[in-house]
């Protein structure tokens, strides 16, 4: 699994790496930049992530230094922006109160 995390002022960048024949995990977890979100690909080392790290990309806009193939993979080309930053706006969704 990789996903990210919006900090405000850096992504948290969570990669989960899943043993079943050693029955172990691990977290691995970087910070990254948010004026310049920019991180190495895992894709050679764990071809998994090649589809997780799209997902980031398309969600949070880190880009991923290495990876062969990074577009979008969720959301149309032609989407601006990334809508799992706290600082994504977008008129047609109701932001729902801060107090709930």
């Amino acid at each position: 699994m990789a996903t990210a995390v919006d900090r405000l002022t850096y992504f948290e960048l969570v990669y989960r790496l899943h043993s079943r024949s050693m029955s172990a995990a691990l977290f691995l977890k970087c910070n990254v930049e948010r004026d310049n979100p920019l991180a190495r690909s895992l894709v050679d080392l764990w071809p998994a992530a090649l589809w997780q790290e799209r997902e980031v990309y398309d969600m949070f806009g880190i880009v991923f230094e290495g990876h062969p193939d990074l577009r979008r993979i969720l959301l149309p080309e032609e989407w601006e922006g990334y809508p799992l930053r706290k600082d994504y706006r977008d008129d047609s969704v109701i932001r729902r109160p801060d107090y709930i």
